[in-house]
């Protein structure tokens, strides 16, 4: 569908009920922030990045990564061909053919609407080096891979 006007509205939760949700997935994991884990810049404040993850803007974002990852069958295992950020660009061209608006979807919103949901997310660590990304239990095929999405 090319004109984004025809697509449905997505009714959003009011962000007060959705920051209770991010926040309990903060309070157990500290280096988790709405760009993903860690600090992306060793200059960064990670408490200013943390806060990030508490803004509207960010809660819509939950909300968007969450609805996506309810879509999927969850797998036992890791699936280590693709990171959260992989699945943060499938979730936006998801989100952009479905519904009307802002498409986008951080890293590490993805990130924590997966453990809020209750799947398995690890940490990927490159080289002995923790990157901001993350491996999570989601098939290796998905719908929407690609071009479904209509894109």
């Amino acid at each position: 569908m090319n004109d984004r006007s025809q697509l449905s509205v997505f009714d959003f939760a009011e962000p007060e009920e959705t920051r209770e949700k991010i926040l309990a997935v903060l309070w157990n994991e500290p280096e988790l922030n709405s760009y993903g884990y860690g600090k992306c810049w060793p200059d960064n404040d990670l408490a200013a990045m943390r806060a990030d993850a508490l803004t509207d803007a960010s809660c819509q974002e939950f909300e968007k990564a969450a609805a996506w990852l309810q879509q999927m069958n969850h797998v036992a295992s890791l699936n280590r061909d693709a990171t959260s950020y992989n699945y943060k660009h499938e979730a936006e061209r998801w989100f952009a053919s479905t519904y009307q608006g802002n498409s986008y979807v951080a890293n590490g919103m993805l990130i924590i609407a997966a453990l809020h949901l209750g799947l398995n997310v690890r940490r990927i660590v490159h080289n002995g080096r923790p990157t901001p990304n993350a491996h999570i239990n989601l098939p290796r095929k998905r719908p929407g891979t690609l071009t479904e999405y209509g894109r």
